[in-house]
């Protein structure tokens, strides 16, 4: 099958998924949540090239203490509550680290750690702003989740057609300014039309988080690109056909939702 067209079949059952989940019932999207922390962490680690018993207890834990802060989270608990079981897995990692020898207990110490905030932290922020918008005609994760559909779709077709200066060759090649460039004017007529549908945020602030959301997502992007570079794999993963593994799916999401969170936390 050619390749676009299983892009296109993975990429429409993967927004499928997302957007049910969003709008069907509060509580399925932090359950779509936990399998992208679960599956996310397993490519993370299968990336690092490290083995052992405990791969499969710190992917366990971690994405079980995910659970518990979303079921805080569901039920109105603040941010320092939610994020009080992540705390209680960096004890259990370090503590845990002490029984490695001193290569092994530093390997696993630093990609745990990794996945723990590069993964489950931005997941949970994104679960608070999805239950803190559920009363909104349109929730903002789901807007989060459109505006980085809209520049990745468009940064492919510029890219595709007009590509000729490289964004960050050494990183990712085939990425382009013009790629880049056509995502952020999409995605900022994007913003322009959210304004009119919520006119009270503003337009302004709406500007301001289309511009926000698509630069996270290409550093989000770059971010994903730049760990698989140093442990010389293509993809993170093969559960998404033509799309490479969940972490692949959702690399710019990592970056967008802790900028976005902290960004309405300061207008709202």
């Amino acid at each position: 099958m050619n390749n676009l067209i299983k892009r296109s079949i993975t990429g429409s059952v993967y927004v499928t998924v997302v957007v049910l989940s969003l709008i069907v019932h509060p509580l399925l999207f932090p359950v779509l949540i936990v399998f992208f922390n679960l599956q996310s962490l397993r490519e993370l680690w299968h990336m690092s090239v490290l083995s052992g018993h405990s791969k499969g207890i710190w992917i366990l834990i971690n994405s079980l203490l995910l659970a518990v802060s979303l079921y805080f989270n569901y039920f109105g608990a603040k941010l320092q509550l939610q994020i009080a079981p992540l705390i209680v897995l960096m004890i259990y990692l370090f503590i845990n680290s002490l029984f490695y020898d001193n290569d092994r207990n530093r390997d696993f110490l630093l990609w745990s750690i990794l996945g723990s905030v590069y993964i489950t932290l931005p997941l949970m922020l994104l679960t608070a702003i999805h239950f803190q918008s559920l009363e909104q005609y349109i929730p903002f994760a789901l807007l989060v989740f459109i505006l980085i559909w809209i520049n990745d779709t468009f940064a492919y077709v510029f890219g595709i057609t007009l590509g000729r200066h490289r964004l960050f060759e050494r990183i990712s090649p085939k990425k382009s300014w013009e790629g880049f460039f056509g995502g952020l004017i999409m995605s900022i007529a994007a913003s322009l039309l959210l304004s009119r549908l919520y006119p009270d945020y503003g337009l302004v602030k709406w500007l301001f988080f289309g511009f926000l959301t698509v630069l996270s997502a290409v550093l989000g992007d770059l971010i994903e690109s730049m760990l698989k570079r140093s442990v010389n794999v293509k993809d993170s993963g093969s559960m998404l056909p033509g799309h490479g593994g969940v972490l692949d799916r959702i690399d710019s999401l990592l970056l967008v939702s802790p900028v976005i969170y902290l960004y309405l936390l300061l207008t709202n």
